[in-house]
């Protein structure tokens, strides 16, 4: 401790400060998804990752450092998987801390119901179809339309159907 310790207890402490450049910092995610931390720099050995809440922390995380070459810095590496909470975050190694960064987590929209409309070609003159009940796989005649309607308990930007493994835009 410091004599500004004594002095003043009050005052938040500041801890000598490490010079490094993180990725992705500040960061939003979808609840559920992992956060991947990259940092460069130098001083890198035996750097942590921290998780805080306030100045205490929480939980510390070993990063895998790789040596820098002649003319590069080193770089450390560490994943936090599955966050469901929003995180602070910072890098210490020894004594030398980063700033502090924030993981704001989103929650996922659930889907609560999928209704499908089905347009028969013309030749068939059967009238529109909608199936409320998609336990079943759909099957209809070659050219037919069908029209998927998602609703989710929060609203939704975009979203993107897996026909086989391979994504497409809705």
């Amino acid at each position: 401790p410091s004599l500004s310790t004594f002095v003043a207890p009050w005052r938040t402490r500041q801890l000598p400060h490490l010079d490094v450049v993180v990725t992705p910092g500040h960061v939003a995610l979808a609840e559920g998804e992992s956060l991947d931390v990259d940092v460069r720099g130098r001083g890198l050995e035996g750097c942590v990752l921290e998780l805080l809440r306030g100045d205490a922390v929480l939980k510390t995380i070993p990063m895998v450092v790789r040596p820098a070459g002649a003319s590069e810095n080193a770089k450390a590496e560490a994943l936090v998987p599955e966050v469901r909470s929003d995180q602070i975050y910072r890098i210490r190694s020894g004594r030398l801390v980063s700033k502090s960064y924030h993981v704001t987590v989103h929650p996922r929209p659930v889907v609560t119901g999928v209704k499908a409309e089905l347009q028969f070609p013309e030749y068939t003159s059967l009238p529109p179809q909608t199936l409320d009940d998609l336990s079943a796989p759909i099957v209809a005649l070659p050219g037919t339309h069908i029209r998927l309607q998602v609703a989710t308990q929060l609203p939704i930007a975009e979203a993107r159907l897996s026909f086989g493994g391979e994504l497409r835009p809705a």
